[in-house]
């Protein structure tokens, strides 16, 4: 009986350790969002200047302009959460975070910088935008992309050229769907 009261209590204090560090684990998105956020908590964090396009039953589009140290210093020209129910319970949850920089006089140094600043926050991108894929798709497209793929996030900075200049990063949810869908 002692032993399992000890075991009890050395899963007590193991329960909330494990809590934060599966806490600390999420990937760091724009200006404190989670990807557990519903419509209401999503506005009321992107603040009183917040425009809003809602879909009906709490799910929509939310995005702000002009926002300050968006990702490390970066500023965006605007900031969008999209809240939606596409998960396993059909519950309106915020699934999309949109980031567009802008792109200045020169978009490739634009996407330099914006990569440095990524790299700080979230580590080396998963390959080399430069590398010879990537000079490719520039000659053939316009467009560069560098990607990070984290348990929880899958991050994508994309740069084009054609049909108009931009530069924006998108931060989408990774778990969606519950692998026990499939049982």
């Amino acid at each position: 009986m002692k032993k399992l009261i000890s075991v009890l209590l050395v899963m007590l204090l193991l329960v909330p350790s494990l809590a934060f560090a599966q806490q600390e684990s999420a990937t760091e998105l724009p200006k404190g969002a989670t990807f557990e956020m519903d419509y209401q908590a999503a506005k009321t964090m992107l603040g009183e200047l917040v425009e809003e396009d809602e879909w009906g039953d709490e799910t929509g589009f939310l995005y702000v302009l002009d926002v300050e140290n968006v990702i490390g210093t970066l500023t965006a020209e605007s900031l969008s959460y999209q809240v939606d129910s596409n998960n396993s319970q059909g519950t309106p949850r915020l699934s999309l975070v949109e980031v567009i920089l802008p792109v200045g006089d020169d978009c490739i140094a634009a996407f330099r910088n914006a990569l440095a600043e990524m790299t700080s926050v979230y580590g080396e991108p998963d390959g080399d935008p430069f590398d010879e894929a990537g000079v490719e798709g520039y000659v053939e497209y316009g467009g560069l992309t560098a990607t990070w793929a984290k348990a929880d996030v899958r991050i994508n900075l994309s740069m084009g050229r054609m049909y108009g200049e931009y530069l924006n990063v998108d931060f989408s949810n990774r778990l969606c769907y519950d692998a026990d869908d499939l049982k």
